[in-house]
């Protein structure tokens, strides 16, 4: 079907068949560029990457009689008092939200202690005699468990 627009232009209108084509062409050609839906973040999983290992220090910790070159730890193997304690060290605000630095390093050197054997390294010790680069590490590690862990148990609540 043509339309004159005007003597030297000529315009062609598509019939109804044809513009149902087109446009179906276009849905077709939407979905193949769009990106495949994706899962929901699993927040258990991530949790769990992080929830024990072990961690090699760039300076080992001396405790006089012995040296240590890593150290294993185990958030989960934590008891709830055990983490209430470790999340109460240190000065400033208490959030149940967020962790500082402090409450992050004394959590994780509560985690590690939990892993040694007797009469290894204690609380006190990893947390004092760790170096800054390890810290670091143990800071950023306990507080992605803290958050994910968080997260992941927001799945596990339901409404009464």
């Amino acid at each position: 079907m043509s339309e004159q627009v005007n003597k030297d232009v000529t315009v062609e209108t598509p019939t109804e068949a044809e513009a149902e084509e087109g446009e179906q062409a276009v849905q077709a050609a939407r979905k193949e560029a769009a990106p495949p839906p994706q899962a929901p973040f699993n927040y258990d999983d991530y949790a769990n990457a992080v929830r024990r290992g072990k961690l090699k220090l760039a300076e080992p910790i001396e405790d006089g009689e012995n040296s240590y070159d890593e150290l294993e730890y185990d958030f989960g193997a934590l008891k709830g008092l055990e983490l209430a304690r470790a999340l109460d060290f240190g000065e400033g605000p208490k959030d149940s939200f967020r962790l500082n630095d402090v409450q992050a390093l004394n959590y994780f050197a509560a985690a590690a202690a939990k892993c040694q054997k007797q009469g290894g390294l204690d609380v006190v010790d990893i947390r004092e005699r760790i170096g800054g680069m390890d810290a670091i590490k143990a800071i950023q590690l306990a507080t992605v468990f803290f958050r994910a862990s968080s997260r992941a148990g927001d799945s596990r609540l339901s409404k009464v």
